[in-house]
């Protein structure tokens, strides 16, 4: 839903030519809870271009979107009014931090880059590898929080597919490589995909 956003939803289907099922649906999500409906990428162009709204309002829509997701993810394992309370919460947080991340709209989101430093770092040079076990730790995590058995289940697969992904970039690794710091990180990431696949079976 469009948390925290000041337009109408009620002009979206006579000017921005949304469908009125989907102004039902957004309805709904705003004002009740436990609903997650929101505009796809396509409707949120569509809308921007109707009312013609800029880059920051396309920003704006775009981290309501993102919001929503944290929502559902909370609503998934505590109750929904707290979790919609929480949403609302975080959306200007959000809001701008993207607006402080992102360059001006250029056709493509552009992500600032200012001052870089070479960095050769472990962290910096398998990346990549973290990220992914970072995520799966993220996801093993929250489907053992879940309330729901099929909830519990898309977590724990997406998490066996995220330390997959970890452990087959570590074992990208050379062999000059392959030090104290690799071996720390290859044996959580092989833990880890062990952990969510029995959890999952």
């Amino acid at each position: 839903d469009e948390h925290g956003n000041p337009f109408g939803l009620g002009h979206l289907d006579d000017r921005a030519g949304i469908n009125r099922e989907t102004v039902r649906r957004l309805r709904k999500s705003i004002e009740t809870s436990g609903h997650f409906y929101v505009l796809n990428p396509d409707q949120i162009i569509q809308v921007c271009e109707a009312f013609g709204w800029g880059w920051r309002q396309k920003l704006t829509l775009i981290a309501a979107v993102l919001v929503t997701g944290m929502e559902m993810k909370l609503a998934d394992r505590i109750d929904a009014e707290p979790a919609l309370t929480a949403a609302q919460q975080l959306f200007p947080i959000v809001e701008e931090a993207m607006r402080a991340e992102y360059l001006e709209d250029d056709g493509a989101i552009r992500v600032r880059k200012e001052g870089l430093v070479m960095d050769t770092s472990f962290d910096a040079r398998y990346g990549a590898a973290l990220n992914a076990l970072d995520r799966g730790i993220l996801a093993l995590s929250l489907g053992e929080r879940a309330h729901s058995g099929y909830e519990q289940q898309e977590q724990l697969r997406e998490a066996v597919i995220w330390f997959s992904e970890a452990v087959e970039r570590l074992e990208a690794a050379p062999e000059a490589d392959r030090d104290e710091e690799w071996q720390y990180w290859y044996g959580e990431a092989q833990r880890g995909k062990a952990q969510a696949k029995q959890k999952a079976s």
